[in-house]
């Protein structure tokens, strides 16, 4: 038998979360350069655990001067994560 020593085991970096894209920054940048959206600089996104089926939720949030805005974000949100997520569509058309 060999005496060496198995090194312990050290868990992946980043709190051990497989990496992946950034939702929240792609699809806010895709909001923001969308010619579409005009009121962009009044929509965040924010990326949220513990959703739907266990799926993480994106959070569109904000106001819009139309409801064509807050369709073309939800859009624009579904097309840029590829069901990858739950999107929930919060934003307020005034």
């Amino acid at each position: 038998m060999s005496n060496a020593q198995v090194p312990p085991h050290l868990p992946p970096q980043g709190g051990g979360k497989t990496p992946g894209p950034d939702y929240e920054k792609v699809v806010q940048e895709a909001i923001i350069q969308d010619p579409e959206i005009e009121d962009f600089h009044n929509i965040a996104v924010e990326l949220k655990s513990g959703g739907l089926l266990g799926k993480e939720e994106l959070h569109l949030i904000g106001k819009v001067g139309s409801k064509r805005q807050k369709q073309r974000a939800q859009e624009l949100a579904e097309s840029n994560t590829k069901n990858q997520v739950h999107i929930v569509n919060e934003i307020v058309v005034e």
